[in-house]
């Protein structure tokens, strides 16, 4: 029997994948976000980056340029130093000669204006000089300067950036962490109303009993777990009233109960392994099986090997007598006619037999043991309930006649010994006919 859906694990999965498409829900739009924002910080960062190596080159630029150029003025300025330095030569040296046309030499004021001109050209390289330390510091100054600003500039673009960042994944984190808070909520009423539902279920259907609803019906609509513990529960119920029949009510009652479990197993209300488990234990009660015997529910051989395997074949006071008819002094191959029941023959009871070989010496004892309670003594009479006919006439006060029933089978007592008696309808009908101690119990 096969169930194709489950009403409550359906709505159970409905509800775990409604939690799960929402969880996950959540954790791709934060994983987006992540993405995004950490996309957006490193181009940011890289921007930063490049806008200061950018303006490292042009503050590079700059001072190189400066530098060039300050060299370029002080070696102008060096160079008119010289210039004048010569064209100051030239002039004291003409000053020097009108001087010796005059007649005024050892004076010293040739040397005078020659030292004139040296300390005139040496402060023009002394002016050069300081111009160009101080413009090549000035160059150096502004190119720290921008470093120091290109440095600042990435700094901070590299921090609005990480706060940008942060600030974007803390909200997205809060965002993710309520979704999943909120789907793990609705998740929890979900299944919540749902065991709700499930236990007023659970009690009507334990409470209904186990005619009440089909297997399918409880697969259908209960975990694996409940569907266990209904199917428990009715069990029990329908084995208490099984055994009550078995141990109380008449053989046609309890084979109506028996008869019962096909109706329920046809009607799908109870599992074959169920109702298996069940006939198992129904058959090993000989009071019940016998029952199911006399109704035509069980076959000859089948009661007769149940009745053996549980060691009942040998078991039993039979409720009523017998009557053995052509039994004569008893000889193999005697044809007889006997009859399980009352106290008087009847025709359409009697089962026509033969008489089977005479049995072995090792067996007698066995035999003797069961009709008199002494392995050493043979019948002298039939016993109590015991009523037969030997031949014609009715011989109840002699041994012949005496039955009894071995491991499912029947033997007779003669005036010749013991015989078995062939095919198992007499002892079926022996023991069928038989009261036994109760087995079941609930």
């Amino acid at each position: 029997m096969a169930v194709t859906t489950n009403s409550y694990m359906s709505y159970e999965e409905y509800i775990q994948n409604k939690k799960d498409k929402t969880v996950k829900y959540a954790d791709d739009t934060y994983a987006a976000a992540e993405t995004a924002a950490g996309t957006a910080r490193d181009t940011t960062i890289s921007y930063a980056a490049g806008e200061r190596a950018r303006a490292e080159a042009v503050a590079g630029t700059g001072l190189s340029d400066a530098t060039k150029a300050a060299g370029e003025r002080l070696r102008g300025s060096i160079a008119q130093a010289d210039d004048t330095f010569e064209r100051d030569k030239v002039t004291y040296g003409q000053a020097a000669e009108r001087l010796a046309q005059a007649g005024l030499t050892g004076s010293g004021f040739s040397d005078n204006m020659t030292r004139d001109a040296f300390a005139s050209r040496a402060a023009l390289y002394s002016d050069a000089n300081r111009t160009y330390a101080a413009e090549k510091n000035a160059a150096e100054v502004t190119y720290r300067d921008a470093m120091a600003k290109a440095e600042s500039d990435e700094a901070k673009l590299k921090y609005g950036a990480q706060a940008t960042y942060d600030t974007t994944m803390t909200e997205a984190a809060g965002i993710r962490d309520k979704t999943k808070y909120e789907a793990e909520s609705d998740y929890d009423a979900g299944i919540l109303a749902l065991r709700e539902e499930n236990a007023a279920k659970l009690k009507e259907y334990t409470d209904g009993g186990y005619s009440a609803h089909t297997i399918a019906d409880i697969d259908a609509n209960f975990s694996l777990e409940d569907a266990a513990v209904i199917k428990d529960a009715n069990m029990a119920a329908l084995r208490g009233d099984l055994v009550d029949s078995v141990n109380y009510g008449t053989p046609e009652e309890i084979a109506a109960a028996v008869k019962g479990l096909d109706t329920l197993l046809n009607k799908e209300n109870i599992e074959r392994a169920t109702y298996d488990n069940l006939m198992k234990e129904v058959k090993s009660d000989p009071t019940a099986l016998a029952a199911m015997y006399k109704y035509g529910m069980v076959t000859t051989s089948e009661y007769l090997k149940n009745l053996v395997d549980n060691g009942k074949g040998n078991s039993g006071v039979v409720n009523s007598g017998w009557h053995i008819r052509g039994l004569g002094y008893g000889s193999e191959g005697d044809e007889i006619e006997v009859t399980i029941g009352g106290t008087e023959y009847g025709e359409e009871k009697a089962i026509k037999t033969t008489l089977g070989a005479k049995v072995e010496e090792d067996m007698v004892g066995t035999l003797n043991q069961l009709a008199t309670g002494n392995s050493e003594s043979t019948p002298k009479r039939a016993s109590g309930w015991s009523v037969f006919w030997g031949g014609d006439e009715r011989r109840s006060s002699e041994e012949n006649g005496q039955l009894v029933v071995h491991n499912g089978t029947a033997y007779v007592y003669t005036q010749h010994g013991w015989f078995s008696i062939k095919g198992d309808g007499v002892a079926a009908a022996f023991l069928s006919d038989s009261t036994f101690a109760k087995t079941l119990t609930k």
